[in-house]
């Protein structure tokens, strides 16, 4: 094997999986047999690993944990990955996946492929299992096809981010946070042939799932790393008991049809608010599951219909710092989606380094109701301070307003 960088050395690579099955799962998952009551026997794995994110990562980690330990039923492991694409200005750099660049440091054979057409899974020059035998597909975004899976002689395993039927979808993670859930898990399902999160689920995290930590504040990002890490655990105990022979002993579901939450693929609109209609709390959601931490509002300028797409780089609550207690009153009587800001006496707000606010609806009545915007960006311009770079986009009205010592600026319009 080919020696390891230094954030992935050979003991990390094999113990880490030990340890985060102690502290990261802390209920057994449920180990099936046949019906017959008779052990599961198989051939020797050679496993086809597809997967491309963050959340892939520990499941291949712990897969070729198992592949080194000297009772393990996998053989080899082949991973596939998206290929490799240059991006930014004049496309010079490359981008490359987690997942490949972790499978080359493991001594892996990787294939870079963006689909299947015309590709075939690799074929061992050996008399003895020659041929991949298992499909095991983690956050790939491609649809596995019907001849590479009915090539394989076990079919395909799917570790899939939420309790199924629940979630189903390309972006389960970010949909517990925006569907504002309590619970969510990991499922390992079967492989269905022609559509996503359509397969039989084998082995699930303990209904009703993990108590989502800290909830009113996660990531995205934070959950994701959670919840692989349980995926991780899930899939070699799949494997280990090999619940990928048929015949097939589902998980019962607890949900009817009416009760499933979907999760489709993010887009922009995901993260463009509305602060005229969207409560303060599904703000603060989005904002956790916006790409890069970065949402996006429409503004007008004063005196004209021309709407800008502004960029909110961060949305906090206010502080007992951020405004005076004895304007307070009067500024929460500004409507709904309407940003300020106030400066002292005629301070120029050209130079200000202040913030934005904005009132927005509660979601339970007598609620904190405001929102300050630390920094923007208006398009051509760079990131500034959020009142400077309003008042230079000339987004506030000209003339403000004498509100006790300080003057009072207002939007032209709403941020919707």
């Amino acid at each position: 094997m080919r020696s390891l960088t230094p954030w992935l050395s050979r003991r990390t690579l094999i113990s880490w999986p030990r340890r985060l099955a102690s502290t990261c799962f802390q209920h057994q998952p449920r180990r099936w047999t046949s019906s017959s009551g008779n052990q599961k026997h198989s051939a020797p794995l050679r496993i086809l690993f597809c997967g491309s994110d963050e959340f892939s990562e520990p499941s291949l980690i712990a897969l070729h944990e198992e592949l080194q330990s000297p009772d393990s039923p996998i053989l080899s492991i082949d991973v596939v990955t998206k290929a490799d694409k240059y991006h930014g200005r004049n496309n010079k750099q490359l981008y490359q996946t987690g997942l490949g660049c972790l499978a080359e440091r493991c001594g892996l054979p990787v294939h870079k492929i963006d689909t299947f057409t015309g590709w075939q899974p690799p074929v061992y020059d050996s008399t003895f299992n020659p041929e991949i035998n298992l499909i095991v597909a983690v956050s790939f975004g491609l649809l596995i096809p019907m001849r590479i899976i009915n090539g394989a002689t076990y079919g395909g395993l799917n570790v899939h981010p939420s309790m199924l039927p629940n979630l189903p979808g390309a972006a389960p993670i970010s949909w517990a946070i925006l569907h504002n859930l309590t619970h969510t898990g990991v499922s390992v399902q079967t492989l269905h042939p022609t559509k996503f999160d359509g397969g039989i689920v084998l082995n699930q995290t303990p209904y009703p799932g993990m108590k989502i930590p800290d909830k009113d504040n996660i990531t995205s990002q934070e959950l994701t790393k959670i919840l692989g890490r349980m995926g991780a655990k899930l899939l070699v105990d799949a494997i280990r008991n090999k619940l990928y022979i048929p015949p097939y002993e589902a998980v019962p579901s607890t949900l009817d049809e009416s009760g499933i939450l979907r999760a489709p693929k993010l887009n922009t609109g995901t993260w463009t608010i509305d602060f005229q209609t969207m409560s303060k709390d599904s703000i603060l959601r989005r904002l956790r599951t916006a790409r890069m931490g970065v949402l996006s509002s429409g503004a007008k300028t004063f005196g004209s219909d021309e709407k800008l797409t502004i960029k909110l780089a961060y949305v906090r609550l206010p502080t007992v710092h951020d405004i005076p207690s004895d304007i307070q009153d009067e500024l929460l009587s500004i409507p709904t989606g309407l940003p300020y800001t106030f400066s002292d006496g005629n301070a120029d707000l050209k130079s200000s380094s202040g913030p934005l606010f904005v009132n927005v609806t509660p979601d339970q009545p007598g609620r904190l109701r405001q929102l300050v915007i630390p920094d923007i960006t208006v398009p051509s311009k760079d990131r500034g301070p959020a009142a400077r770079a309003a008042f230079r986009a000339k987004l506030f009205r000209p003339d403000p307003v004498k509100i006790g010592p300080y003057h009072l600026w207002l939007f032209a319009h709403p941020l919707s």
